[in-house]
Formats: C-alpha cells, structure tokens, sequence
C-alpha cells in the first residue's frame, strides 16, 4: 500500500479524540506500538469509541500490543481480566477479554457464541484488524489496509455486562481457545474439503446400476450445489467398511479427515466417541442410498450455534459394491432455506415424486396446496424425511387445512440419535405457555430432552413448531404412540373454557348447570391462574365464588395439594370487590400458629356479574416446631375461626393457635379467652401475652377445661353434669404433672378454679335467630375464689365480647347499683370494687341486708 495513504490517517487522527488516548501511553512506547495503537483507534467507529474511557482505553493498546508481542505463530493470545483502581489504577466494573488471532472467517460469531454459550452478556464489541509486515517472525511495520506481503490480524476488545470469578474467566478461556482452533481448523480445510466434495462428486458415477441415472445425475448436481458455497464446510471424514468375522464394522481411514474432524476421535454418528453403532445400525448405515442428509446431535463451534448437518456419499468398487463412505459436516446456508424447494436439485425430484403420486390434476386446487405445503415444509425435514413418510405427513396437513386443530407428525432418526416431531396448532391458539407445555409432553412421551425448537408463524391458519428431542442417551430407540402423544398435545391446546367444560363433564351430571358455569366462567380467570391450576381446581373455586357472589362475604379454603410436603399446607381466601390487605390478614394466620412463605393473589371477573372476586393463595407452614396435623381434623375449625376474626367477632390473639394445635372451635376458644379476660381484671400478675402462651402450649389441659366448663352447664346433659365435670376435673389434676413451669401450674390451676367458681353462664343461649350470643357472661360465687383481693363481693357478674368487657359486684342477695364507663381498660374491676365498697356503706343505712 503506498506510503501516503498511511500518512493520510496519521493527519486525519490529529485533534481527533484519539489524540487524548494516545498520550496516556506509556512515555517510552516505541514508535511501532503508536503506530499500531493508532490503527487500531482508526477502526473503531466514533460511538464504539465514546463509550469507552480513554484511561481504559489506554490500557486495552497496551493490553493488545503486549499480546501481539507474545503471541506464537498459529495460536490466539488472550487475556480475561478484571481491572481494579487498586491493582490497574483503572476500572470499568466489567470483564474484559482481549484477543489477538488470525484474522480468519467466522471468527467473531464463533467468539460471541462461545460467551453467549457461558452464560455472559456482552456490553460491547470492538474487532478491528490489523495488517502487518513481519521478518523473522518479527512485525516491522503496520497498515490499516491489507496489502501484498502482510499478514491480517484480528483484534478483539470485549466488555461483559458485569464481572465473572476466576474459575468462571478460566473455564471460559479454555472454550475460546478450543472455539479459535476449530476456526482455524475449519477454514485451513475448507479448500482440501471441497477438493473431497468434488471428488465424492465424480465418484458417485461408479453407483450399481440398480439407481438410475438420472438419480445419480441428481445426486451430483445436489454436490455441485452444495460446491457453490451453498454449504458451509466444517469438517470432513472418510471410512471404509470391512467384514470381520461375519460382522460389518466402519473404520476411519487415516489422514483423511479434515477441520471439525481432523482429530479422527470427535464422533459424529454417536455422541459417545467410545460406543460403537450396532451391527442393526451398521447394516441400515450401509445399505443407505448413494446420498444421505441428516443432522447430528453436535452443535457448531464455528459459526452459528446449531445442530451441525452431515452429508454421507457411499463410495463403490468397479462392480457397484460398496466400500466406504465420505461423510461431510457443516451447516446449510441461509440460501437453501430461503429458496424454493423446486431450485434445489435433488430436493426437486423428492417434492415432485410426491405431486406425483397424489394424482392430483395439473392446475387444481389440491395439487397447488399440496406444492405450497411441500414449500414451507421445514427445510431441514425435506433434507432428511424419506419419500414415504414425506408423503404421508403432506397429504395429511393438506387435509388438516380443512379442518384447523392441534396434529403431530413425528420422523424418527435411523441411527436413533433424535426424533424430530412436527407440531401444527391453530394459529389463534398458539403462544410461548403451550409451546413449553407441548415441549414437556414430548419429552416425557419420548423419554428425550428437547435440544432445539423452530417456529413458523405466517398467513396460514396454523401455526407450526419442530422439536428435536435428542434420544441418543437412550440404550434401545424409544416406543412409542403418536396418536396417543397426539391427544394430549390437543389436550394441553384447548382453550381454557373447553378445558373447563371437559373438566366439568367428568364430574358434573347437570348439563344446564355445566353451560352457565362455562359461559361465565370461561373467560374469567386470567392468564396466571391458568399457569397455576388445572381446570378441575377451577371447579371448586367456582363453587366458592358463586358462595362469595350470593353472601358479599369472604369464602375460605384450607387444603393441602397432592405436590405440597406434608409440613405445609395451602389457603385460598375469597375476597368480594377488593383484594385483601396483608398488613391485615398476616397477623391474623401468625396468631393462629402459621408462618406465610408465599401469596398468589389472582383477579377473577364473571360474566355478566359487574363483580370482581379476588382469590389469594397462601402457602403456609407452623410457625413452632411440630408436626402439621391432618387437614381434615382442622379444616373446619381453621375456616370458621378465620371468618369470625375476619368479621370482628373473634378476637385475634395468641389464644388462636388453639385452633390448630387443639382442633378447637372459636366458641370453644372464647370461653378461654373469657376467662384469661377475668384472670387479668382480678389482678393475675402474668401478662396476658404468658397466660395465652401457657393455654396454647397446653393444647390438651386447655381443651380440658373447656369441657369442664360445658360438662357443668351444658342443658343437653340433663342433671348428669356433676358426674361429666367430676371426670374432667380429674383429667385436669392428673394432666397438671406435665406441666413445664410452677408458672404455667399457676395459671392454668387459677383458671380451673374461676370455672369451678362459676354459677351460671348465657353461653348455650342463642338470639332470636337461633344464633349464639355475641357476648358471653358467667356468674361468679367471688368468695370461692381465692386469688380475688379484699374485699369479696358476694357473687359477681362478668360479661365478654370482642366489642366491650363489663363486671356486675355485689356484697349480698340484696343491692343496688348503676352503669358506668371505665377507662381503665386493664383493671376496670378494681374501679367497680371501690364503688361498690362505697355503695355498701350507704346501703348499710337504707337495705337491712346492707
């Protein structure tokens, strides 16, 4: 290149901002590395170049030329490194990787395939070249322009977004490396490759007479199509087939492989380089036609990041018997994909044998569908699918136009590597949610991972997926039934609503019943409800919002699903109008003995209602130690307590776990609570806090006085209450052994004692809609109560609701009294006590009892 060129760029970099990167070089920098670090910045477009900082810079020129210098003839020099002020004096916050190689083709996709493949995103990308003069292997001079006598070289500069340890830097050092060798494999071989490709060419003309000669002649053109730089070159093999001791084996012939394949041990049939194909798969191998196409399951290095393509030509001896075969890997360009099938030679005579046999007439409609069928066919399937099978699976989609739904069509590999399954689904039904359910399906059905997937959506009414479900693991190629794989793929595709429906049909006889439910429920729950539960959950949760719908309250569920460890269970609370707050219901649960791990709140609007119902899914565990007792034994318990303290007419306090750790009632738990309300108001010195620690971490001495309680003054015992209390008062006696503290004897024997002292209670009465009280009261003989101070009433009255606490005291059958608000909410009792010690003394003057 002539020398005033170079000046040119020299004069058009001053006072460009690269003069500012340039004097942040060393002060001793040769004149060669400038010349080079300038080069270098020339290439750089002006946005690339702003976003970098020119300290960083400095040090990323300095970086390359020092690689440059190392670097050995053939081999890449590369540096992944984190920078830090402390150790760099400079930092972007990113991984940086350099490198220096030979400038080759492919070299920059493989390079951001290999990062893309770790698991790393690039923040930017800069690789500009530079040209070198070079003696003794030694650069000389440097241009930015190739020229005669100068090698091209690749310089790359990458930022990750964000930074990667050291094992990471190192495991992904090594990928590079083994990617720029495959490169450099791949492209040093590409001319001897075609070399092989024409000779496979010429080769073909020895094929037995048994293929006709205008196959062959397909075949050949397909060869010279493929010459035309249809197919990317990346690795080429030969063998040679042999019979010993009546089996038929492969060898590798020596020397002959080529790029990918150079190392005669990467394997291409298998995965496995150490297992061999069987003596069935050798015979099938053998007894392939002339030309053979399929993909294999080994992503390319080079390139693109797919599933490589294999193209086997059988080589023949002079009497048309087969000796070897000469097997080509590479990729198809996006040329084959693009063009139409009837372009392609040898793909043209598969489609049109096809046409043909249909028998359909020239010019009709069928026969013109069938073409535009065999058109968007997947190509890679074209390539590969016998005749046969092609014409079955085409005749059967030009039918599925007709009548759009959910159909599979499967191709299984000769060798048993993958099975292919071709997926159409009705284009309104189509979405990422299915493609991932469908993917899940095959590959359970086919017992295989799912290594690749391609969809086509365009003006047709269908939709159209490929899997490539890789099989190769498996010892035995998998059985199995299309049909049936079918049904469930059809299954998974149907619509929410004709979900629902089937779901209904199978345990609902009520057909009216099924059709209202559906229309109003068809299109009522949203996207993410549908990710989380089958149709036949949904069923119940109907039920419930119908039950939320007539009362304007909130329905509950406790419930424990099949896929939930036995120390969890689940809550859906049905909320009208509104979600719930969790600032409110958190402490609510917390008190009942459970601890929330997750909510999943959903929006559910049915038809025609104007209404909208909110379903929060709670997933619990207990809060204490302990095994999570049955559902069944608390479920009822749980949601009748959860409704009342949710309406205010249960208190939410500790005495809640009860619920659980007991199985106790709310009616149960408020006699308790009426009690420990009394306890505090005569002056029990433990806080309340301890007193209803002690009842919930005694399940079943609390669960015992209860009964105490409802054995003394249950009506429906008719007299034989005395003989029920005796027995649960030697079941309390005998249960205060296992007691941990003299402090937790204390409160539970002054709370046996409260209930023993009492006379009568309202508790078993019920209002005039034949509902219980909201309040509770019980009449108290005070002076068989030995923890009351001085002086004790004669009896006294206690009454309990979660709205208001009072206390009626007398000195003796004869009194008087009135009402009064206490503000002394904590021991309103001892303001009573004083009045009525005042009433008394007035009393003793006007009642002769006074």
């Amino acid at each position: 290149m002539p020398m005033h060129n170079k000046v040119t760029t020299v004069d058009v970099m001053k006072n460009s901002p690269t003069d500012h990167i340039l004097k942040l070089l060393p002060a001793k920098s040769p004149a060669l590395m400038k010349d080079f670090a300038k080069i270098f910045l020339a290439k750089i477009s002006a946005d690339d170049l702003s976003q970098m900082d020119p300290q960083a810079m400095a040090a990323t020129l300095q970086t390359h030329w020092d690689l440059f210098q190392a670097k050995k003839p053939g081999k890449p020099s590369i540096s992944i490194h984190t920078p830090s002020i402390e150790e760099d004096g400079w930092t972007t916050g990113r991984t940086v990787i350099d490198i220096v190689q030979d400038d080759m083709a492919f070299l920059i996709d493989s390079i951001v395939a290999e990062i893309v493949r770790h698991g790393q995103m690039i923040h930017i990308l800069v690789h500009p070249t530079v040209n070198a003069e070079e003696k003794n292997k030694k650069a000389v001079r440097f241009e930015p322009d190739y020229g005669e006598g100068l090698r091209r070289y690749s310089l790359s500069h990458i930022e990750l977004r964000g930074t990667i340890s050291g094992a990471q830097a190192e495991e992904l050092r090594m990928g590079l490396l083994q990617v720029m060798e495959d490169v450099r494999n791949a492209t040093k071989d590409w001319l001897p490759m075609k070399d092989m490709l024409r000779q496979a060419q010429r080769q073909l003309s020895n094929a037995p007479s048994k293929y006709s000669d205008y196959l062959i002649e397909e075949y050949q053109a397909f060869l010279e199509y493929l010459y035309d730089n249809n197919f990317t070159l990346l690795g080429y093999r030969e063998y040679k087939f042999t019979q010993k001791n009546g089996k038929l084996t492969s060898e590798t012939v020596k020397s002959k492989s080529l790029g990918l394949l150079r190392d005669e041990v990467m394997p291409v049939y298998l995965n496995n380089a150490r297992k061999c194909l069987s003596q069935p798969q050798q015979k099938l191998r053998h007894g392939q036609a002339p030309l053979a196409i399929a993909k294999i399951n080994r992503r390319s290095t080079v390139h693109r990041r797919v599933p490589m393509d294999a193209v086997a030509i059988k080589t023949f001896a002079k009497d048309g018997s087969v000796t070897g075969e000469m097997l080509f890997i590479g990729l198809f360009t996006s040329v084959t994909y693009s063009r139409s099938v009837g372009d392609i030679p040898f793909l043209r005579v598969k489609i049109q044998n096809v046409i043909n046999r249909t028998q359909f007439i020239p010019g009709s409609h069928d026969r013109r569908a069938l073409r535009h069928i065999l058109e968007k066919y997947p190509r890679d399937e074209v390539l590969q699918i016998d005749e046969e099978l092609l014409y079955n699976h085409a005749t059967s989609i030009l039918r599925l136009q007709e009548r759009p739904r959910i159909a599979l069509y499967t191709r299984t590999d000769p060798f048993g590597r993958y099975i292919s399954c071709l997926v159409y689904v009705p284009r309104d039904r189509y979405e990422t949610r299915l493609r991932l359910k469908m993917q899940n399906i095959l590959e359970t059905a086919l017992g295989g991972q799912c290594t690749s997937y391609q969809v086509t959506q365009d003006d047709s009414p269908l939709a159209r997926v490929i899997y490539l479900v890789d099989t190769n693991h498996l010892e035995q190629p998998p059985q199995y039934d299309s049909e049936a794989i079918e049904k469930k793929l059809e299954e998974a595709g149907k619509l929410w609503a004709e979900q629902l429906r089937g779901a209904m049909e199978g345990s609902i006889e009520d057909k009216g019943y099924i059709n209202r439910m559906v229309y109003k429920y068809g299109a009522a729950f949203q996207s993410n409800y549908h990710e989380e539960y089958e149709p036949k959950q949904a069923i119940h949760d109907i039920r419930k919002i119908e039950d939320v719908l007539k009362t304007g309250k909130i329905a509950l569920d406790l419930y424990r699903p099949h896929d939930v460890e036995q120390s969890r269970v689940r809550l859906k609370v049905y909320s009208p109008d509104k979600p719930i707050t969790l600032s409110d219901v958190l402490p609510m649960l917390e008190n009942m003995g459970f601890r929330v791990i997750a909510e999943l709140p959903f929006e559910v609007e049915p038809a025609r209602t104007g209404k909208v119902i909110w379903i929060h899914d709670f997933l619990m565990e207990r809060a204490s130690n302990g095994a999570m007792p049955e559902i069944q034994g608390i479920k009822g318990v749980f949601e009748e307590a959860f409704d009342k303290i949710w309406a205010r007419e249960m208190e939410n306090d500790g005495l809640n776990k009860l619920v659980i750790r007991g199985a106790m009632s709310w009616r149960e738990i408020t006699i308790l609570r009426t009690y420990l309300r009394y306890l505090r108001q005569i002056g029990l010195h433990y806080s309340r806090e301890f007193i209803e620690s002690t009842l919930a971490g005694n399940p079943k001495i609390a669960a015992s006085i209860v009964k105490l309680f409802q054995s003394l003054f249950d009506p429906a015992l008719k007299g034989e209450n005395e003989t029920y209390a005796a027995g649960y008062a030697v079941e309390i006696d005998h249960a205060m052994e296992s007691v941990d503290s003299l402090d937790q004897d204390k409160v539970l024997r002054s709370i046996t004692a409260v209930v023993n002292a009492t006379l009568r209670t309202n508790f078993f009465q019920t209002d005039k809609d034949g509902k219980p009280k909201s309040y509770v009261s019980i009449k108290l003989d005070s002076r068989k109560i030995l923890d009351l101070p001085e002086p004790r009433p004669f009896r006294e009255i206690f009454v309990y609701s979660t709205r208001t606490e009072g206390v009626h005291l007398r000195m003796d059958k004869i009194s008087r009294g009135g009402i009064r608000w206490s503000d002394r909410l904590e021991d309103f009792r001892t303001e009573v006590l004083g009045l009525m010690k005042a009433q008394q003394v007035k009393n003793s003057v006007i009642v002769p009892m006074g």
